[in-house]
């Protein structure tokens, strides 16, 4: 049976531990913003199984086999390396970008409260145009009486 390792080790064989890293990192990245586009269609009812193909044939499978190409031959010369990394650094900050965009789409809407909760306490209009009365001799003010005309 084949594990994990298995392919772990094929793969560090093959490739160097920097490319398999950031191969790695943009796959996740592409991943990510897969499962949250699916996720963010779902949230607005528009989710498709019918266009899950032309997403993946448009959005995911030309980014994942470019990279996986280029990984692949880094070692044949330096040049190919540079513009591997060159390709992976501008994949991952378009993806970066568009999981920005995607999470303040998932969460619109969603207020989230500070744990130390300060109440508020709002004077009516009417109380805050009413002046209270002279202090009586004991020193406690008395309030007015609100109009029965309000």
């Amino acid at each position: 049976m084949l594990t994990m390792s298995f392919f772990t080790t094929l793969l560090g064989s093959i490739m160097a531990p920097k490319v398999l890293t950031a191969l790695g990192s943009a796959l996740g990245l592409i991943l990510l913003d897969f499962v949250l586009g699916v996720l963010l269609s779902l949230k607005q009812c528009q989710f498709d199984v019918r266009k899950l193909p032309q997403c993946l044939q448009t959005g995911v499978l030309p980014y994942v086999g470019a990279l996986t190409f280029l990984a692949l031959f880094v070692g044949i010369s330096p040049g190919l390396e540079a513009l591997f990394f060159a390709c992976t650094a501008a994949v991952a900050v378009k993806y970066l970008a568009d999981l920005k965009d995607k999470l303040g789409e998932i969460f619109t809407g969603i207020q989230l409260q500070s744990p130390v909760a300060i109440k508020t306490v709002s004077i009516p209009a009417a109380a805050q145009e009413q002046p209270t009365q002279a202090p009586d001799p004991a020193g406690n003010a008395q309030p007015r009486a609100p109009d029965a005309t309000a």
